[in-house]
């Protein structure tokens, strides 16, 4: 009788531990995408007529460029500015690409450090975005990732965001869109 107990502990123990190496294969190794570290990229619409695309928590990040694709009938862009990211580095920079076509719907912008120089890290304004309603409606704003965006179809008004690190390669981001009404 003694021998039967001494089996069924055994296979207890033994089912237990089982069962704890099977939720361990399951759980995850780390903290869900949203815990994770790493940049965001939000775009803020503070007072309706300008825009501003921040990026937070960037860590080794050289160059960027912003692509707009918005619809001409909804939404006029009057101007693009460099935001404190690059203009508040200690690092030489330039902006290479400052394009509005308006007929198009599409500006382009891109700017980067200058040389061998130390890369940026933080939190800032990566571009300000300046606009005019033409027809008195917001339109649907959308950030796009910069490997999936198509500037064909329908955009009422679409940011693609790309942020490339001091070792030439993109840096991924999570995106939000804060708009005040």
């Amino acid at each position: 009788m003694y021998r039967r107990v001494y089996r069924g502990k055994t296979i207890y123990k033994t089912g237990l531990i089982v069962i704890m190496i099977i939720l361990m294969l399951f759980m995850p190794l780390r903290y869900p995408a949203e815990q994770q570290s790493g940049p965001v990229v939000r775009l803020l619409a503070p007072d309706g007529y300008d825009m501003e695309l921040m990026v937070e928590n960037v860590t080794n990040l050289y160059a960027a460029s912003v692509d707009l694709y918005y619809d001409p009938d909804k939404v006029n862009i009057e101007r693009i500015e460099t935001g404190d990211l690059f203009t508040g580095s200690k690092s030489p920079w330039m902006e290479l690409v400052n394009n509005i076509n308006a007929d198009e719907g599409i500006a382009s912008f891109a700017v980067s450090l200058m040389g061998d120089v130390q890369t940026i890290g933080g939190t800032g304004t990566l571009v300000k975005i300046y606009y005019r309603l033409v027809d008195k409606r917001k339109p649907k704003i959308r950030i796009l990732d910069y490997r999936t965006a198509d500037s064909s179809g329908s955009h009422e008004f679409s940011v693609v965001p790309t942020l490339v690190s001091g070792d030439i390669e993109f840096i991924p981001y999570r995106s939000r869109v804060q708009i005040n009404n």
